[in-house]
């Protein structure tokens, strides 16, 4: 079977995602699942535009370590969920239903008893059977703990006789009740947590398993296979062969492997490269593990941190017969080497991570502290110059504090970039937990004069010099259309050809007036030899011909990238690149 390797898995995602939407008023059952999805997200006060949220979630189905609990639930449909998620409600609802009606008997009881709210100390006996009634905190105080275990006393300071003599003739009552309570959130609370957990996240299972199934028939009618796919098929293989064919060629031709940035390997991608490490080993040869244990708790592209810290032995090797022979070998080869000196970072910046690493290791678990150990590093004393400064900005209140983390940034920047520095603003970067932190930071900066290049700066539509290059393809798609011609007549006077005025080169406002312009400019285009283009060289053709390669331009060469990815899978039509774009 011929198929192609997605890269982009992020596409694929996006098509399915598109797919099930489209089934909305086609497909009752999912039509009443998205509604439900949407209401659900309006109830929890978020935004009911689902589409977003579908592509974030929606991004689980990609992360290896979620595999297995996704084939759990591919045999579930619609109706299955729907029928879960009854049995959950049904069983909430008796749990709430249980704890009000407890609570309700106390606080009657009490009043029937003539005892008053206020003679208990704080009121704290009746003000908690009120507050289990919200479902949010079942948890006693601890007064009232110590007064249910006689170490306090029940009443108010000021509380008369007769209130006392209630109280005191009713305590084991009162004692008997709130233990009833509790003998019943002991049994029933914790699941009840969980329902509560699975009712909010049952809708994004359901639907992320529609995307599932959909994903699944998109690779199907398209024949595409993406590179996790193609990962999982090659664990397989190697899962079940001593040495699987498909390596024996690369066995053959390479002695010495070096695995480099291990912390961010997943454990698929490693136990595919194991029979070549072990081939390479059993040789007589060397190879080679490079990584941070540090940076694998950040599980970037699926790495483990497990899996660096037990090498030699292999993490996850499941009993696999296979692999625990493949890790003896590894044991016997195993010489770790901790890097001593860094020639790189300056001599502060070296200093402050191994006080920090120093101080920190002495807080962790010990299944972690081993990562921060033998970890100080010798620098080059006459590598100075770095700094390291830790602010805590203290307040509570949101906007107050992005506006004082605004200030600071400021005023760092100023500081740094001063005459008397050594800095430039290209030497800067600021980083951000995620990119809604980095657009406010960049806008705030950008309206106080400091220039920034942010990631919505490097969209590529954002480039002047890419929807030139789109607006021509319109123009050669569409050549009679007279609005396409606007726009390119508009960028070449505004940026090759400022003596000319718009108004006066397109007052004929016919199909022939841009070809007229490109004629008086000497830069008409050949169209009997682009016919022959493709649309990458087409794509060239228009970058040179045009002068639009005077300077190094990152957003064409990422464009010209774009045009190439859609070539190698598609075809080479201006339209349907256009329609794609």
């Amino acid at each position: 079977m011929n198929f192609d390797i997605e890269l982009n898995e992020n596409e694929v995602l996006d098509k399915s995602i598109d797919m099930l939407i489209a089934q909305i008023g086609a497909n009752e059952k999912v039509t009443k699942l998205l509604i439900e999805y949407a209401e659900k997200k309006a109830d929890d006060e978020q935004s009911w535009h689902i589409e977003k949220d579908l592509k974030d979630f929606s991004k689980n189905l990609l992360k290896e370590d979620g595999e297995k609990y996704l084939q759990t639930l591919k045999n579930l449909t619609v109706d299955d969920f729907d029928n879960i998620k009854n049995d959950i409600t049904k069983d909430v609802k008796e749990f709430e239903e249980k704890v009000k009606s407890l609570s309700e008997k106390v606080l009657q009881e009490i009043q029937n008893k003539r005892i008053e709210e206020d003679s208990f100390s704080r009121s704290f006996y009746p003000a908690y059977w009120k507050k289990v009634q919200k479902f949010t905190d079942f948890s006693p105080t601890a007064t009232m703990l110590k007064i249910i275990n006689g170490e306090q006393n029940w009443y108010a300071q000021k509380v008369d006789a007769h209130q006392k003599d209630l109280i005191d003739a009713h305590e084991q009552e009162l004692i008997a009740w709130f233990n009833d309570l509790q003998v019943f959130l002991t049994e029933h609370e914790s699941n009840y947590r969980i329902n509560l957990l699975l009712i909010k996240n049952l809708y994004n299972l359901a639907v992320l398993n529609e995307i599932e199934k959909l994903i699944a028939e998109y690779k199907k009618e398209n024949s595409v296979l993406s590179i996790s796919d193609f990962n999982k098929r090659i664990a397989q293989i190697v899962a079940s062969e001593p040495m699987p064919f498909i390596y024996e060629r690369l066995g053959e031709r390479y002695q010495h492997y070096l695995i480099d940035e291990f912390q961010d390997t997943s454990i698929v991608q490693w136990h595919n490269l194991i029979p070549l490490v072990d081939n390479s080993l059993a040789g007589g040869n060397y190879s080679m593990i490079v990584g941070d244990a540090k940076q694998a708790i950040y599980r970037f592209r699926g790495g483990e941190v497990e899996q660096i810290i037990k090498l030699p032995n292999i993490y996850n090797h499941n009993n696999n017969q296979i692999l625990l022979e493949r890790q003896q070998a590894f044991i016997r080869n195993h010489s770790p080497e901790d890097l001593k000196a860094n020639y790189r970072s300056k001599a502060e910046i070296v200093d402050f991570n191994n006080r920090f690493f120093n101080f920190i290791s002495n807080h962790l678990s010990e299944d972690y502290k081993h990562i921060y150990e033998n970890l100080a590093q010798e620098f080059n004393p006459e590598n100075k110059g770095g700094g390291v400064a830790i602010d805590f900005i203290d307040t509570e209140n949101n906007d107050e504090f992005d506006e004082l983390t605004y200030q600071k940034i400021t005023a760092i920047i100023e500081e740094t970039t001063n005459s008397n520095n050594q800095y430039k603003l290209e030497d800067i970067a600021i980083l951000t937990r995620d990119n809604k932190n980095g657009s406010a930071i960049a806008s705030e900066l950008l309206g106080k004069g400091i220039p920034v290049v942010s990631s919505e700066s490097l969209l590529l539509n954002s480039s002047k010099e890419v929807q030139f290059v789109l607006n021509v393809f319109h123009y050669l798609a569409n050549p009679n259309e007279v609005s396409f011609q606007l726009p390119i007549l508009n960028y070449l006077i505004n940026h090759q050809f400022q003596e000319d005025q718009l108004i006066d080169v397109y007052q004929a406002k016919n199909a022939e007036t841009l070809n007229y312009y490109l004629v008086q400019k000497n830069i008409s285009i050949d169209y009997q030899t682009i016919a022959n283009y493709s649309l990458y060289e087409l794509t060239e053709y228009i970058i040179k011909h045009f002068g639009l390669d005077g300077e190094v331009n990152i957003y064409l060469q990422f464009f010209l990238d774009k045009v190439q990815e859609y070539t190698s899978r598609f075809d080479n039509s201006v339209i349907n690149f256009l329609e794609w774009w």
